[in-house]
């Protein structure tokens, strides 16, 4: 599903000139693979390079060397229009924040992948798969309200739905239960691995939680943008 092969990402006063200036590159020489159907958690502490890892994976960062494969898709040589298309149809994204949209209702919120790209013009149609995840994350009768009226682990639940719509063979996750407590992140986790065993959903958690790296299939360990662990 994934191949990354001597991965470098370096941002700007992150190369030679000012010494000063001079840091570390975000990531050095990172390779793995992640094969269809794997969970692997990618854990680090903060400033490790986990973020930017799967931001790169994810299409969201085209600013690197090396090579990033997803899919088979070499993301390097796919135009902004192709890129947009990958995200879209094979990979589903849940971020620690949310980023959930406060004026509209849940449903609108989790229906907001099928307008991108124009693919799907039935309304109707798209409501009845946001329906269909906002049931498997337990929140169909939610799906009226706004997102200022759910609780922290309400709101996550509707934001792995937004990234069910399309039913993804990949789920990049950026700490998805840091903001929750305990129960509602076991919960949350739960769901992943529903995803995972039951639909042979490939899932790539970034993670300083030991619970979700535990649960993981594999683990990798990032230090100072580079693999110490795999």
């Amino acid at each position: 599903m994934i191949r990354v092969e001597h991965l470098v990402k370096a941002y700007p006063g992150q190369a030679a000139g000012d010494a000063a200036r001079v840091l570390p590159p975000a990531l050095s020489d990172v390779s793995l693979s992640v094969a269809r159907g794997e969970f692997l958690a990618v854990v680090g502490r903060s400033g490790s390079g986990k973020t930017t890892l799967l931001n790169i994976l994810g299409g969201l960062d085209r600013e690197w060397t090396g090579r990033v494969e997803v899919n088979g898709q070499d993301l390097a040589r796919l135009h902004d229009r192709d890129l947009s298309m990958l995200r879209n149809k094979t990979i589903g994204f849940v971020f620690q924040a949310f980023h959930l949209l406060p004026h509209l209702t849940v449903i609108e919120n989790v229906t907001l992948p099928a307008w991108f790209g124009n693919q799907d013009r039935d309304r109707a149609e798209a409501e009845g798969r946001a329906m269909q995840a906002l049931d498997r994350v337990g929140l169909a009768n939610r799906a009226t309200d706004r997102p200022t009226r759910l609780s922290a682990g309400e709101r996550q639940r509707v934001a792995v739905a937004r990234a069910l719509l399309n039913r993804p063979m990949l789920l990049l996750c950026d700490e998805p239960t840091g903001n929750l407590d305990a129960a509602t992140g076991a919960a949350v986790l739960d769901i992943f691995l529903e995803l995972n065993r039951r639909d042979n959903t490939t899932l790539v958690i970034a993670t300083h939680e030991s619970r979700v790296s535990e649960a993981a299939s594999r683990q990798i360990v990032l230090e100072t943008g580079r693999i110490v662990e795999a």
